[in-house]
């Protein structure tokens, strides 16, 4: 989230601005799983664009995140100072981690397979919603252990 009070740490955000990300996401899925009920192809055509959301916060990180611009221009200048900080790397992972959900969502709902929509939306739909209310991010909590799993780079 581009503002004053982040851009002394890079590689730091407000941890508003990922929990705000997180109540949006929530309501897009609870209505993605509402509208399947009636029409599937409706279903994955909102999971398909949620999906495309989580691939901008996936590959630019919270600052880039359409929800995260919102975050920044709208809402964190009606707040405080910021209080809390939390690092980039493991967010992004987590949009990762959202992108796959959403995609084997919208592909479940696309081609019949309704319970793999249902499933994939409403794992993905729990997740949001535990960050968004509690602040616990499943796929930051992951993200340590994937993390020591990639190779070491090494110097040249």
């Amino acid at each position: 989230m581009p503002s004053s009070n982040t851009a002394l740490q890079p590689d730091q955000v407000d941890v508003r601005g990922p929990r705000f990300a997180a109540w949006v996401t929530t309501v897009v899925l609870v209505l993605a799983l509402a509208v399947s009920a009636a029409s599937p192809p409706a279903a994955a055509v909102i999971l398909s664009v949620q999906a495309a959301i989580f691939a901008i916060g996936a590959n630019g990180g919270p600052r880039r995140h359409p929800y995260g611009r919102v975050f920044a221009s709208v809402v964190a200048p009606r707040l405080g100072p910021v209080k809390e900080r939390e690092p980039v790397a493991p967010l992004r992972f987590a949009q990762l981690v959202g992108l796959i959900f959403a995609v084997v969502g919208a592909a479940g709902f696309a081609t019949g397979a309704f319970l793999v929509g249902i499933f994939a939306t409403a794992f993905a739909l729990v997740a949001a919603f535990l960050n968004a209310a509690f602040g616990i991010c499943l796929g930051c909590q992951i993200y340590p252990l994937v993390a020591h799993l990639r190779p070491a780079s090494r110097p040249v």
